[in-house]
């Protein structure tokens, strides 16, 4: 059938769950669209009204379109030391992250330049998890897998 991991040899189950990275970029675009219509928040709404001291100066003027967009002037995960070495496997909690997040140097002046960035969309994920009250995991599952029937997609 396969190997789920060719490194560490291991058979391909029926039953695998794989972790889909960035393929969530578009799921949690999609819950932003949905709080949007909820009233919940604005697309035009700065970072600096949910982390009312997110980082240098520049970063208050971020907003939620910006971070979908990929043009708040924020790196991609390449901007944290050691990511890909260490820090990517360190259990951080989300408030964790977003102060690693918020110590980066922003590339450009929010709304100048493209730049793809994952920490934005962590940043989002996190927001809707302000609004909403809830985990990601849970939003998702309300508002988007549960209405599709996507049991399989994202286990609670």
């Amino acid at each position: 059938m396969g190997k789920a991991s060719l490194e560490l040899d291991v058979a391909l189950s029926s039953e695998p769950v794989f972790r889909i990275a960035s393929i969530t970029k578009q799921f949690t675009a999609m819950l932003v669209v949905l709080a949007a219509e909820e009233h919940k928040l604005v697309p035009d709404d700065q970072l600096s009204k949910y982390y009312p001291q997110p980082g240098q100066s520049d970063w208050s003027k971020i907003t939620i379109r910006q971070l979908l967009t990929h043009t708040s002037g924020l790196p991609h995960n390449e901007g944290i030391a050691d990511y890909w070495e260490k820090t990517s496997f360190l259990p951080l909690s989300d408030r964790q992250a977003t102060d690693e997040i918020f110590k980066l140097k922003l590339l450009s002046v929010p709304g100048t330049k493209t730049q793809y960035s994952s920490p934005g969309y962590f940043v989002m994920a996190c927001i809707l998890e302000k609004i909403y009250h809830k985990s990601y995991g849970a939003i998702l599952r309300e508002k988007i897998t549960a209405p599709l029937r996507m049991d399989i997609s994202f286990p609670p």
